[in-house]
């Protein structure tokens, strides 16, 4: 297969085996989904576990984990896969040094820990939960390989889990009874993944609302982890004295959106150390829309997000129906939904703000990335809140988005929306690009050349089409650019030129 080309048609994924000393392809171990990740050995080396799902599944809809043994000749044996009670999205498959074998799943609505037990592995495969607790113990799985949690040498378990936004960090210890239980490590971060470690030490990413994603380590003692543990946060940049009295702190909120169903968003007020607002005014308010769309707003601190409330912006980063972190239910309940009540969770979630006196209701902006980019086209052509809107690298024609994006996500919009071409209409219908005659706002449309999970002619096409009707547009083209912008020098020239977009939108004094 050639590296080059970008066909979903053409890709495979696969298991194989490849001999360190010949360094050649490798042998296929096991081809038969459409996707394949997370192999992990058993302690003694004669057992493989891996994660598998087929289109249109992506890996937080439904999934499967399999189970094999390796012949003499190194290929897989009696493979098998574990028993599940309903369907869900089981991920993060790891054994512990006795060979019992650990995951995570959902089927309670919540990405929670169970366990497999040595002797049910060779009989039914059944899980048993660890420890049930209304929280995630996973983000959605958008890159493979990371890890939530690990089994420590004493039989504990070090994992991290969110709940109501916030990520934490626990020690699980299971009594002889068997009764496990939950001891609080810390708390308070805005995200915590990728744990690993050793006897002495266990190392994890994490970020707080006043310090950026950095590896934090925390040390072992004799194996076992005392009450009164610390935690040394790792950074090349900690002797560096950055003020944080001028970032602004979110305060998370519940709103009642669209049928009575709940929504949340992490709200942000303008905050400058050397600067006030005017008596008696009220901010102007962005709302700030995530990718994804299955993905979340966190509370971690975000120095492009206070960019804007140290320029007296509010900020609203909304988690709409269908965002990670809430559950099972909430998660999907935007398939397929996708257009429609992502657009009112943001609407209603404007209007709270508006109703509690907390923005100025003639001076709202919207703005968001990829997914959230659709969001912000699709909410200007239904909506007369926005003064304007500003889409990074955004899907403008949701049918065009079908024929050319990369295999993990090709066959995501049958879930969003419905099977393509069978919901064809549909896709028309929510699609910006075919709304063209329903946007008045002035648009920012900002757009990497290179990207391939995006193609630029989503830009141009909706900038062309704005342009004919004589609607305000403007269109940014970075070279060398991808689905997300690297060059520090763009990513400054974006937000410098986002800022006098909304400036002149908004009739704002620079």
């Amino acid at each position: 297969m050639d590296p080059s080309d970008f066909d979903a048609n053409c890709v495979v994924n696969a298991l194989v085996s490849i001999d360190l000393e010949s360094g050649d392809e490798g042998q296929i171990l096991y081809a038969d989904s459409d996707f394949v990740s997370s192999p992990r050995l058993s302690p003694d080396g004669k057992t493989l576990v891996w994660q598998t799902w087929s289109h249109p599944n992506m890996p937080w809809d439904n999934t499967e984990i399999r189970i094999a043994n390796f012949d003499d000749q190194g290929n897989l044996t009696n493979i098998k896969q574990i028993q599940q009670p309903k369907p869900g999205s089981l991920i993060q498959p790891l054994f512990d040094n006795w060979g019992q074998l650990y995951f995570i799943a959902d089927w309670s609505n919540w990405w929670n820990l169970y366990r497999i037990s040595t002797k049910e592995l060779e009989t039914t495969c059944k899980a048993e939960a660890v420890y049930p607790l209304p929280a995630d113990f996973a983000p959605p799985q958008w890159l493979l390989g990371h890890r939530n949690y690990i089994p420590l040498d004493d039989g504990s378990i070090l994992a991290s889990y969110t709940q109501n936004s916030q990520w934490q960090l626990g020690l699980l210890r299971c009594s002889l009874s068997g009764t496990w239980k939950m001891q609080n490590i810390a708390d308070g971060y805005g995200q915590i993944e990728n744990l690993c470690g050793t006897n002495e030490a266990i190392f994890f990413s994490a970020a707080t609302a006043t310090q950026e994603n950095a590896i934090h380590c925390l040390r072992l003692e004799e194996k076992t982890l005392p009450a009164d543990m610390t935690i040394k946060r790792m950074s090349l940049s900690e002797d560096s004295h950055t003020e944080t009295c001028g970032f602004s702190s979110a305060t998370t909120i519940c709103f009642k959106t669209a049928n009575d169903e709940l929504a949340y968003g992490n709200y942000y007020p303008p905050r400058n150390s050397q600067y006030t607002g005017l008596a008696d005014s009220l901010p102007p308010l962005i709302v700030s829309v995530h990718g994804g769309p299955t993905s979340s707003a966190k509370t971690s601190l975000n120095l492009k997000l206070q960019y804007w409330t140290n320029r007296g912006f509010a900020v609203i980063d909304v988690n709409h129906r269908g965002s990670s972190g809430f559950g099972r239910e909430f998660r999907q309940s935007l398939y397929p939904n996708w257009g429609l009540f992502d657009l009112q969770d943001i609407e209603f979630a404007v209007r709270h703000l508006i109703r509690e006196g907390l923005v100025d209701a003639e001076k709202v902006v919207i703005r968001g990335g990829s997914a959230g980019g659709y969001s912000v086209m699709a909410a200007l052509s239904e909506s007369d809140l926005f003064a304007a809107g500003a889409s990074y690298y955004g899907i403008s024609d949701l049918e065009v988005l079908t024929q050319g994006t990369h295999k993990f996500e090709s066959r995501y919009l049958d879930q969003l929306i419905g099977p393509y071409p069978e919901a064809r209409d549909i896709y028309i219908s929510r699609s910006p690009i075919y709304n063209i005659d329903k946007i008045n706002a002035p648009l920012l449309l900002l757009q990497g050349l290179e990207d391939k999970v995006v193609p630029p002619d989503q830009a141009e096409g909706i900038s062309k089409k704005l342009k004919n009707n004589g609607v305000e547009v403007r269109y940014i083209a970075f070279e060398g650019e991808g689905h997300g912008f690297r060059q520090l020098k763009n990513q400054v020239l974006a937000l410098e030129t986002e800022l006098s977009f909304y400036q002149e939108a908004l009739r704002l004094k620079p």
